[in-house]
């Protein structure tokens, strides 16, 4: 990108079109999360407390990370964007046809030089990512719209809400909470014979094993499943670092997996497979391991969904394995 002078800079260009009002540090408020308004100017109350309005329709935004992209995927297209953020790719989840947003500049480095570079007109991202770069960026007179992690789905149904009000695609936003609300209320119909099911999500690359226990990601997608998470139930919450003894003693019906691009296994499900220690776990002599693409084991948006169906028809497939086995036992004794 070409060198600007001093009067003929990003923030220059970005003021003079009234896409952010410009000036200092947006005030801290004691207002709710949310939008104070409903047409622009929007006034809208971040998260991170910060106060500030956004003077007409975003045209050039900018995600930070792979939660913030499956959002917007969802709910606008890809020509509204200035740029992806490098991990999107892997990360995120995307129509079939993913060139246009696949062809998006990409940007690895979260600081305010590099974002500035796109000249966006809003930015996107999430509690956890760079503060400082937040702060510079307001100071720019860049809107930054800071999101809290979720710890309910419910909580993503409300970033959606927000979002599509902010980038106006507030129809697009209603009609996808509608259909989002229709699949979860399929999830609960089948609920009640899988609520027995402990489920554990594990990560081990070899240095030490994770388990994920309450507030997290993993333990929304299995509570939108109507499963119990194991490493819950005995306590453990956000990700802990468990031993082998632990991981026994937890025991889980169902342990979720990563596994690489095209279904290949991952460091985790070779390593529960070759440890002789491990051979005692209930998940692996049952077929109980739930494999999961790493866009959605990690994921931090609306992608919980689409998880926890999976999770559900593996848990299914593995009660009915269940029952088969059981119903053969007899038989087997007779003979």
């Amino acid at each position: 990108m070409n060198q600007t002078s001093p009067l003929f800079s990003p923030l220059a260009c970005l003021c003079a079109l009234g896409l952010v009002a410009c000036g200092p540090e947006p005030a801290q408020s004691n207002e709710p999360f949310g939008i104070l308004n409903d047409s622009f100017p929007l006034l809208v109350h971040g998260w991170d407390g910060a106060q500030f309005t956004i003077e007409t329709v975003p045209r050039r935004i900018l995600p930070l990370n792979a939660g913030a992209v499956d959002a917007l995927v969802a709910l606008t297209g890809p020509e509204r964007l200035v740029a992806l953020p490098s991990l999107a790719a892997e990360y995120s989840t995307f129509p079939a046809d993913a060139e246009a947003w696949l062809s998006l500049p990409q940007f690895s480095e979260i600081s305010a030089a590099a974002i500035l570079a796109f000249e966006p007109d809003l930015v996107i991202g999430h509690e956890w990512q760079a503060k400082s770069a937040a702060a510079y960026l307001r100071q720019a007179g860049v809107a930054v719209l800071i999101l809290p992690m979720p710890t309910t789905f419910d909580d993503v149904s409300r970033e959606i809400d927000i979002l599509g009000r902010v980038i106006d695609a507030s129809s697009e936003a209603t009609a996808l909470l509608t259909q989002l609300e229709r699949r979860r209320a399929a999830l609960r119909t089948g609920a009640e014979k899988r609520s027995f099911v402990r489920v554990l999500g594990y990560s081990n690359y070899g240095t030490g094993g994770w388990a994920a226990g309450a507030d997290t990601t993993c333990d929304i997608t299995i509570s939108l499943a109507g499963m119990r998470n194991a490493a819950r139930d005995v306590g453990l919450e956000n990700f802990n670092e468990i031993d082998y003894e632990l991981l026994l003693r937890l025991d889980p019906d169902l342990i979720l997996v990563e596994v690489e691009e095209g279904g290949v296994a991952g460091p985790t499900e070779s390593l529960l497979l070759g440890e002789a220690p491990l051979k005692g776990l209930s998940a692996l002599s049952t077929g109980g391991l739930v494999r999961l693409p790493r866009r959605l084991n990690s994921t931090t948006s609306l992608r919980m969904l689409d998880a926890a169906e999976r999770l559900a028809d593996a848990a299914d497939k593995w009660l009915e394995d269940a029952a088969l086995a059981a119903s053969r036992e007899p038989q087997r004794l007779r003979d």
